[in-house]
């Protein structure tokens, strides 16, 4: 058993994940579309549900962003918000009630990890290679 390498050290096993806890403000908030009937509800197919509910069976436990190499190897926490805000945005993207755009406000944030850019594959050992597909 050792710390999350991701993650700055504060003693023995715990470490400093507040920067998953800003890296979530960054991201707007679910915002709903007007009801759908006169008594405040909305109609959803069964299959948007079942979506949506999948990506609420993450507790955050962060290990996702510690075993991310662009994190964990290359400490790209800057220009990188992880596989758990990958999915944490996405699941706002798909959520068929919401109508916030959070794809233009964090274009630049979400445009980088998702294309790679944050990470320069020439810099990979034979182990990060076979995983980034550099």
């Amino acid at each position: 058993i050792e710390p999350m390498k991701a993650f700055p050290c504060i003693r023995d096993l715990v470490t400093d994940v507040s920067w998953n806890f800003r890296v979530k403000k960054k991201i707007k908030p679910f915002k709903p579309r007007p009801p759908d009937a006169p008594d405040g509800t909305w109609r959803m197919a069964q299959a948007d549900i079942d979506r949506v509910q999948e990506f609420r069976k993450c507790i955050e436990c962060f290990l996702c962003q510690d075993v991310c190499h662009v994190l964990r190897d290359h400490h790209k926490h800057e220009e990188f918000i992880g596989p758990r805000f990958l999915v944490f945005a996405a699941a706002l993207e798909m959520h068929p009630l919401d109508t916030e755009n959070r794809l233009l406000q964090h274009h630049k944030m979400l445009y980088e990890s998702l294309s790679r850019k944050h990470h320069d594959h020439r810099q990979c050992d034979y182990s990060v290679k076979r995983t980034c597909g550099g």
